[in-house]
C-alpha cells in the first residue's frame, strides 16, 4: 500500500470494501489529514488511491463516509448504533445509510483504531463534562474543522453506557447538548446557533474565508440554558457570547427563553425578515449570510458590553432567598445602600423625587423641585427589583429567578432606625455656607453635614479671601435687584432692605446656624405691591427656582397638615400666602422655635412624627397683624406703594425681574456667599446690636453680617410689636388714668368699676380703654376687670407697673401701682 503522498506516513487508514473504492480502485486516508488541510489549503484532496498514492479529484470525495464511520465507531453494540444514526441523520445531514454498511465499516480494525472516539479533555474530565470530537470534511476531502459536543453530567439513563476505561471517561449520550466547532485559541466571540447544521455551515463559511475571529457552536431547541451557561463558563470564561436563533415560532420561543435566563446577546436570525431571509442560516446565500452574520455579531458584541456572561445585565448583585433571613436582609441593605438612592431621615427611609409642576392638594410645587419622600413598602419593593436580582433554589437544586419576597420590604422599613445607611438632613440645589466657614460645592451627599447637593446651574465663583470692601460690593449687587420695591418708611426703608438681605443670607447660611431662625413676614399696605414677586426673587437667588407655596388656611388643623407635609418633603423654602389676620398660634410658635427637629402628630393616627425643621418659612398678607407672642419671632419686610393702583406702575429698572434673576442667579448667589465668607474670615466682628431672643445663633451670623456689610440693622420688631398688640395702647391709657386717680393707694377692681360708672373726671375715657381690653360681649364686670388686671400684672408701661397689694379689701384682691426702681431696671436689663 502506498504511503501518504503528503507526509509519507505509512500507517494509513485503508479499507478494501467496495464502498470506499473510486473507479474500482481502493482508497486510503492519512491519519494526519486534518493537519494537512490546516497546513495548506492548496491540497486538492487528502484522500488518495491506495495503490499509486495519487490524490483523488475533489469531486470524487464523499464526506459522509468518514462522518458515518465516526458515528458507528463510538460503539458497535446496539446502543452505539442507536446513538450514531440520529447524530448523523439529524445534525450531519447524512441520509440513506444501510445498517449492514455501517456494521461492515465499523468492523474494519484500521477504521476503528484511527477514527476519533468519545473521550474527555482534561478540564472536561475534572468538571465531569464529556466531549465528542469528530472531524468534518469538505467535498475535496479537506478537514477544515471539527465539531465537539458538550453534554451535561447526569446519572446514566437506562440503555446508556457509563464507565471508566484506562482513566478516560467513556460515555454514550443522546443528541441534546452544545456542539462546538473547533475552538480558536482566543476568539472574539462564541456564536451559538439554534441547530447544529447552521453551526457547521457558519464554520465552513469562516474556514473558506480563512477567518478565525469566532468559534461557532450549535444547540438543539430543547437544550437548557443552564447547560449552555455551564459549558461556556468552563471552556470559554469571559468570552463574549452571541446567540442566533431561527426565524420560526420554535426559534422565537427558544430565544425568548434564553434572553430571560442566559446573559448573552440574543439575535433573531441574521439579516432582516423583510429582506426575504430564510428561517435557517444554512439556507441563505453563502456570501449574503456571512455578511449578515458579521453585522449581527458586531451588534451582539455591543450588547455584550452591557450583558456579561454570568453577571446581571444591569450589574445587580444576586441575592439567594433562603434561611437564615437575617443574611437576606443584610444583603438587601447592602444592595439598597450602595446605589445612593435611599437614605435614612430620622427613623424613616426616604428617597428623592422631583416635582412635576402640578398642584398637590393645596400646595403648588414648581417643576423640577427636589423633594424628600418617605419610602413606602410598594416603592421599596420596586426599588429592590431594580438594585438586586433575587433567586431561589428549587427542590431539584436548580437556581431560578424569583420576585422580591413579600416580607422583605416590611422588614427593611421596620429596621430603618438602626440601619447602617447614609443619613440625609436636607436637599440643596445651590452651594451653601456651613458652620465651619466652608462652602459646600461638591455634588452628592456630604456625610459630615448630611446635605445632598443637587446643583442646577454652573459653578459659583466665590473669592477665596474676600474682605469688607468685597462684602460691601456684594451687598450693593444684591440690593440693586430690589431697587424698584417700595419699602415702607417706618422705621426706615434701609431697615427693610437690610431685612431682605438677611432673608437671602439666611437661605444660604441656614445649615450653618446651630439653632432656630425667625420666619419672614412680607407685609404690604395694598394688594399688588410685590409680596409674591419678592418671595420668588429670594427663592430664585437661593434655590435657582421659584418657591413652593400654598394659601394659608384659617383652620388650624388644615394648617398643621401643610406644615408637617412641608417638613416631611424637606423643602428648603416655603411660602404661605394670604395668611389670616391676626396670624399666629401655639402650633406656629412651636414650629418656628423648634430645632433641630419638629414633632407633630400624624392626623388620624396616634403616632408622633419627628422630622428635621430646617425650612425657611415666609408668610404674606396685606396690613398683616400678628399675635403678640408671634411678633418677636418674625423678620418683617413691609411694602407701601403709596399709589392708588400699584398694579399699573411702570418704569422699572428690571421690567421682567424673574427672568433677570434667573439669568444672573450664579452671580447673585456668589455675592451672598461672599458676604458670609468675608464676615467669617474677618473673625465675625460684633457690631453691638441687642440680643435677638430665641434666635441668638442666627443673629450672631446673619443679622451681624448684614449690619457689618451695610451698617443697617434688620430688626423692625418694635414697630411690629406696636401693630401686633392692639391692646398695648389701651393698657397705656388705662394705667395712666389709674396712676393719676389712685397714685400709690391700693384699689380693687370693684372700686375702679364703680368710679367709672360715676363718670367723674377721666372715668369715661378709662371705661372706653377697659372696654377695648375686654372681649366678652356680656359687658364689663368686677370679675372680668380682675382678669384684665391679672393679665397685665407687672407689665411695665412708661416706668410703672401694676402689682398685687399684700392686703385684701372685703375679701377681694387689692392692686397698687409701683414705679420701676433702679434695682428693678437693673434686673430687667440683665
Amino acid at each position: 500500500m502506498a504511503p501518504c503522498p503528503i507526509c509519507g506516513h505509512e500507517d494509513v487508514i485503508f479499507s478494501g470494501k467496495p464502498k470506499f473504492e473510486v473507479e474500482g480502485r481502493p482508497t486510503a486516508l492519512c491519519p494526519h489529514a486534518e493537519a494537512h488541510a490546516r497546513a495548506g489549503k492548496a491540497c486538492a484532496s487528502v484522500r488518495y488511491f491506495a495503490d499509486t498514492g495519487e490524490l483523488l479529484a475533489p469531486a470524487s470525495h464523499r464526506p459522509w463516509e468518514i462522518l458515518y464511520a465516526v458515528g458507528v465507531a463510538m460503539g458497535v453494540d446496539e446502543e452505539g448504533r442507536r446513538f450514531g444514526a440520529p447524530f448523523l441523520h439529524d445534525h450531519c445531514g447524512i441520509r440513506g445509510l444501510r445498517k449492514a454498511e455501517a456494521q461492515a465499516l465499523s468492523a474494519d480494525p484500521q477504521v476503528a483504531s484511527h477514527l476519533p472516539k468519545l473521550k474527555a479533555m482534561d478540564q472536561a474530565e475534572r468538571e465531569g463534562w464529556p466531549v465528542l470530537m469528530a472531524p468534518l470534511f469538505d467535498d475535496r476531502g479537506l478537514c477544515g474543522l471539527e465539531i465537539r459536543m458538550f453534554a451535561p453530567p447526569s446519572s446514566p439513563r437506562p440503555g446508556e453506557a457509563h464507565h471508566q476505561e484506562g482513566g478516560r471517561l467513556i460515555r454514550t449520550v443522546g443528541a441534546r447538548g452544545l456542539y462546538l466547532t473547533e475552538p480558536q485559541s482566543s476568539p472574539r466571540a462564541v456564536v451559538v446557533f439554534e441547530g447544529i447544521w447552521d453551526c457547521v455551515a457558519a464554520g465552513w463559511d469562516a474556514f473558506e474565508r480563512d477567518s478565525r475571529e469566532f468559534t461557532f457552536a450549535g444547540v438543539t431547541a430543547n437544550t437548557s440554558s443552564s447547560l449552555i451557561r455551564a459549558a461556556l463558563r468552563t471552556y470559554f470564561p469571559g468570552v463574549p457570547v452571541v446567540v442566533i436563533g431561527d426565524r420560526d415560532r420554535a426559534g422565537i420561543q427558544a430565544m425568548s427563553r434564553l434572553r430571560k435566563a442566559f446573559p448573552a446577546a440574543v439575535l433573531q436570525g441574521v439579516g432582516t425578515s423583510d429582506q426575504g431571509w430564510p428561517k435557517d442560516y444554512r439556507e441563505a446565500d453563502p456570501e449574503a449570510r456571512w455578511q449578515g452574520l458579521l453585522t449581527g455579531v458586531e451588534a451582539g458584541l455591543e450588547e455584550w458590553e452591557r450583558r456579561k456572561l454570568d453577571a446581571d445585565p444591569d450589574g445587580r448583585p444576586t441575592i439567594l432567598v433562603r434561611p437564615p433571613e437575617h443574611e437576606v436582609v443584610a444583603q438587601a441593605w447592602k444592595a439598597v445602600s450602595g446605589r445612593g438612592e435611599v437614605f435614612r431621615r430620622g427613623d424613616r427611609l426616604v428617597h428623592v423625587v422631583h416635582g412635576t409642576g402640578e398642584k398637590q392638594g393645596k400646595v403648588r410645587i414648581p417643576s423640577g423641585n427636589p423633594m424628600v419622600v418617605e419610602a413606602s413598602q410598594y416603592w421599596l419593593r420596586e426599588h429592590l427589583s431594580r438594585v438586586a436580582k433575587f433567586q431561589r433554589l428549587s427542590a431539584e437544586g436548580q437556581v431560578a429567578d424569583v420576585m422580591v419576597p413579600d416580607w422583605l420590604p416590611h422588614v427593611l422599613l421596620a429596621s430603618a432606625p438602626t440601619a447602617d445607611i447614609e443619613a440625609l438632613r436636607a436637599l440643596v440645589e445651590t452651594p451653601v455656607f456651613l458652620g465651619s466657614g466652608a462652602i459646600l460645592s461638591e455634588e452628592g451627599l456630604d456625610e459630615d453635614s448630611g446635605l445632598y447637593l443637587i446643583e442646577r446651574g454652573g459653578k459659583l465663583e466665590v473669592p477665596e479671601a474676600p474682605d469688607l470692601r468685597a462684602a460691601q460690593r456684594a451687598a450693593e449687587r444684591l440690593l440693586e435687584v430690589v431697587a424698584d420695591f417700595p419699602f415702607a418708611s417706618e422705621p426706615h426703608p434701609d431697615a427693610y432692605r437690610a431685612a431682605w438681605l438677611a432673608l437671602i443670607l439666611t437661605g444660604f447660611a441656614r445649615y450653618g446656624i446651630p439653632g432656630p431662625i425667625p420666619f419672614v413676614a412680607l407685609d404690604a399696605s395694598v394688594p399688588s405691591s410685590g409680596k409674591n414677586l419678592l418671595a420668588d426673587v429670594a427663592s430664585l437667588i437661593v434655590q435657582g427656582r421659584t418657591v413652593a407655596l400654598a394659601s394659608a388656611p384659617k383652620d388650624g388643623v388644615e394648617l398643621q397638615k401643610i406644615l408637617l407635609a412641608t417638613l416631611r418633603q424637606g423643602h428648603r423654602m416655603f411660602f404661605l400666602d394670604e395668611v389670616p389676620n391676626p396670624f399666629g398660634s401655639r402650633e406656629w410658635n412651636g414650629l418656628v422655635t423648634a430645632y433641630p427637629d419638629y414633632q407633630g402628630r400624624l392626623l388620624g393616627l396616634s403616632t408622633m412624627l419627628e422630622v428635621p425643621q430646617l425650612t425657611l418659612w415666609m408668610v404674606a398678607g396685606n396690613n398683616l397683624t400678628l399675635a403678640p407672642e408671634v411678633s418677636r419671632r418674625c423678620l418683617r419686610i413691609r411694602l407701601e406703594p403709596m399709589v392708588e393702583h400699584p398694579e399699573n406702575r411702570s418704569g422699572f429698572q428690571h421690567p421682567n425681574l424673574r427672568a433677570y434673576v434667573r439669568e444672573h442667579q450664579a452671580e447673585l448667589a456668589a455675592a451672598a456667599l461672599t458676604i458670609l465668607r468675608a464676615y467669617h474670615l474677618a473673625g465675625c466682628p460684633d457690631p453691638g446690636l441687642p440680643t435677638w431672643g430665641s434666635f441668638e445663633a442666627w443673629s450672631d451670623l446673619v443679622r451681624n453680617a448684614v449690619c457689618w456689610a451695610t451698617g443697617w440693622d434688620c430688626d423692625t420688631r418694635m414697630v411690629l410689636a406696636d401693630h401686633a398688640d392692639l391692646t398695648r395702647g389701651d393698657w397705656r391709657v388705662s394705667l395712666g388714668i389709674l396712676r393719676s386717680e389712685f397714685s400709690t393707694r391700693a384699689f380693687t377692681a370693684d372700686q375702679v368699676l364703680a368710679w367709672c360708672e360715676r363718670g367723674e373726671g377721666a372715668a369715661s375715657e378709662l371705661r372706653a380703654a377697659l372696654d377695648g381690653l375686654h372681649a366678652n360681649p356680656k359687658g364689663l364686670c368686677g370679675r372680668s376687670l380682675g382678669w384684665i388686671f391679672r393679665r397685665h400684672e407687672k407689665v411695665v408701661v412708661d416706668g410703672y407697673y401694676l402689682a398685687r397689694h399684700p392686703g385684701r379689701h372685703n375679701g377681694s384682691t387689692s392692686w397698687v401701682l409701683h414705679p420701676v426702681e433702679a434695682r428693678d431696671r437693673f434686673a430687667a436689663a440683665s
